[in-house]
């Protein structure tokens, strides 16, 4: 089942919003969310979050229990009770239709799947299918191509900014007049394509698999990620043709936590003393409660003449 609490208007517009957008008519009594109507799918709408509502709402054995108080944080954070910032992410999807509904069914999805065992597991798994489940809610709702897979996140005085990366374009989240905040959320929510500022490929020979990156070997990425504050960054890992796909995985996992590491957007721990795991950490960095960060690594990695990395800088235009 669904269980919401909270303001009784925010917990109204989070129903309308995932309803409107699943073609479901949602209600909420003495906390618990059900069905109450249903229209034809259609333009707009996402099939993906309607099978996804009602599995939740059907399920006797799991709980997805979502506090919509959350006016101290900008968007959502893993609980025992997922705190959402519903305000927020309503908000968003006047500008970007559908962003703001896939943030909202990522954080409620996050909860329900982490209740798979007894007590709640851990977020990283957990985060990883809620990523999943976004990337095809907003893509039905968008037409857009593409998942979360970064967000740069900045200041402009005091003031917080945020650019999410959807891969295949950019979401910029400009702050509005506070005198707007109570109605309609902090930020405006904008559709940006993506431009390509920096390409360059990093040989690492004589660096073992697992080991650590030093910030000198990717001082022109640091360099450009600073100049410019809402880039991010790609990373394929590059394999010769004697090794298997893992090493160049490995290979895009060390070079994206040096990128993080030398952005001081992390703190991070050795894994079995190892190396380290951004999954496994805890986040300090600005964008937190987005779950993400500036760099990101490929799903695939290629086949060069040398073990490396080739990291792709885009940002938005």
């Amino acid at each position: 089942m669904i269980e919401v609490r909270g303001d009784e208007l925010k917990v109204a517009s989070m129903l309308g919003v995932l309803g409107g957008a699943a073609g479901l008519v949602l209600s909420a009594e003495d906390e618990t969310v059900s069905v109450v109507g249903e229209v034809p799918l259609a333009g707009g709408m996402s099939a993906q979050l309607r099978a996804r509502l009602r599995e939740m709402i059907a399920d006797g054995v799991r709980t997805a229990r979502v506090d919509v108080d959350a006016a101290a944080m900008d968007f959502g954070k893993f609980a025992d009770w997922q705190l959402v910032n519903v305000v927020n992410a309503a908000g968003m999807n006047a500008g970007a239709p559908g962003i703001g509904t896939g943030v909202m069914i990522h954080e409620i999805w996050e909860n329900y799947v982490s209740r798979a065992n007894v007590g709640q597991s851990p977020y990283g798994p957990a985060h990883r299918l809620a990523l999943g489940v976004e990337r095809i809610v907003a893509g039905d709702i968008t037409g857009r191509v593409g998942g979360r897979v970064a967000v740069a996140a900045f200041r402009v005085g005091q003031v917080a900014h945020y650019v999410l990366d959807y891969d295949g374009y950019f979401v910029d989240l400009t702050p509005r007049p506070k005198t707007e905040w109570p109605e309609h959320g902090k930020y405006t929510a904008q559709f940006r394509d993506r431009q390509e500022i920096l390409a360059v490929t990093i040989g690492l020979n004589g660096v073992a698999l697992g080991e650590r990156i030093g910030p000198d070997r990717i001082t022109e990425v640091i360099e450009c990620l600073e100049e410019h504050q809402p880039a991010t960054a790609r990373v394929t890992g590059l394999r010769t043709g004697a090794e298997g796909q893992e090493a160049a995985g490995q290979r895009a996992d060390a070079v994206r936590n040096a990128v993080i590491v030398a952005l001081d957007e992390d703190d991070y721990a050795d894994r079995n003393g190892t190396g380290i795991e951004v999954g496994e950490v805890s986040s300090k960095g600005a964008g937190a409660d987005l779950g993400a960060r500036r760099a990101w690594t490929s799903s695939t990695g290629d086949v060069a003449d040398a073990p490396g990395a080739r990291i792709s800088i885009q940002s938005p235009r």
